[in-house]
């Protein structure tokens, strides 16, 4: 993917707009329609997959006129075979997306817990061992509250992955118009540093030559 926007700086700029629309468009339907949060994620990630995988198979072709393959054509492919999946299971994800959070929760606060433990064994300071204990129990209870209640835990859940999606889609625009800037710079300086230099050896305004004859020469012939 580093390569694909290294070598087209819009991708980035693409992906991040359709990533920033698809977050705010979930948060706003898991706060106003909680009942369709399952359909309606898996419709808004379907159209950004497919939308992302056409451009990504767009940029591949206009690639092929110095090569023979582009890895974007697998991010594509890979991309809309997701978003048909999610059009024909579009409640699939609501269980997989409570599953996946939940046992990430815990196993976040579990390894949270075991560095508390070590750092006591390695006489770390104590503030530290605190919050880390604070942390390890938090998000360790977090993940069992989703499992115990995921109905409950659906909605929020759902926010959270808005906000997300939200966020990189920000971030992504931010790099890619910072990239694009970078770029077009570069370019110019490369195109000012090839411009041909003329050096003028010839001076602006000749001085004209006043040849006068030598008065001593002509007195000697005169004389003579």
């Amino acid at each position: 993917m580093k390569t694909l926007y290294a070598r087209h700086k819009w991708m980035q700029i693409v992906f991040g707009g359709l990533f920033l629309a698809a977050g705010i468009a979930i948060i706003i339907i898991s706060l106003n329609f909680p009942d369709n949060i399952a359909k309606a994620l898996s419709v808004i990630l379907a159209i950004t997959l497919f939308l992302f995988g056409a451009s990504c198979i767009f940029s591949g072709v206009f690639s092929l006129k110095s090569k023979y393959f582009d890895p974007a054509f697998i991010y594509g492919d890979l991309a809309i075979a997701l978003g048909v999946l999610l059009c024909i299971h579009n409640t699939m994800i609501q269980d997989l997306l409570v599953v996946f959070v939940g046992t990430l929760l815990t196993t976040i606060g579990v390894v949270f817990l075991g560095e508390a433990v070590a750092m006591i064994f390695f006489k770390r300071p104590k503030p530290s061992i605190v919050i880390f204990f604070l942390l390890g129990a938090a998000f360790l209870t977090f993940g069992v509250l989703s499992y115990v209640y995921q109905n409950e835990a659906t909605q929020v859940i759902y926010i959270a992955t808005g906000a997300l999606m939200a966020l990189v889609g920000f971030i992504q625009i931010i790099f890619g118009i910072v990239a694009t800037i970078k770029a077009k710079k570069i370019a110019n300086d490369i195109a000012e540093q090839s411009e041909p230099i003329v050096l003028d050896n010839e001076p602006e305004n000749p001085q004209p030559i006043d040849a006068k004859p030598d008065d001593n020469n002509n007195g000697s012939n005169a004389d003579a």
